[in-house]
């Protein structure tokens, strides 16, 4: 377990022993779990789970779809997101025109590929959720 997901387990385990959920996140969307390379949020309506640049999810119990990736190309090859190493986490309380809910952001590093980043926007008490995909050129430009 890296030191992110050891610090937020630490602090999600402090908030669930204090019974209350931080100001901000709503409490229709869970805090997401974190282990190894795997994450899973929960809704009151669908499962999200991520592992190793794929991500799935099912929709009130069924699956929508699995093992999903963000591709792209470069010099002529597609490029997916399950190729790259290693990934950070970072999640964030979403408050905007939409409404409330949980933003993940996770951070895809490899030697010799851009940085993506793969985002995904949860709302409260919706049956959507919002996703992006950013490319980030180690120097010159990335274009579409």
């Amino acid at each position: 377990m890296d030191a992110l997901s050891k610090i937020l387990a630490f602090l999600f385990s402090i908030i669930t022993a204090l019974g209350v959920i931080p100001k901000g996140i709503p409490a229709a969307v869970t805090l997401p779990d974190i282990s190894e390379d795997k994450i899973i949020l929960s809704t009151a309506c669908y499962d999200f789970s991520y592992d190793s640049g794929k991500f799935s999810l099912a929709f009130e119990g069924k699956t929508m779809f699995s093992d999903a990736v963000s591709e792209y190309k470069l010099e002529g090859k597609t490029v997916s997101s399950a190729q790259y190493d290693s990934f950070n986490l970072e999640s964030e309380a979403v408050s905007d025109a939409r409404g409330e809910g949980t933003r993940l952001t996770v951070t895809l590093t490899a030697d010799t590929l851009p940085t993506m980043k793969q985002i995904f926007t949860f709302y409260e008490g919706e049956k959507y959720f919002l996703t992006d995909t950013v490319l980030l050129a180690k120097e010159g430009e990335v274009s579409t």
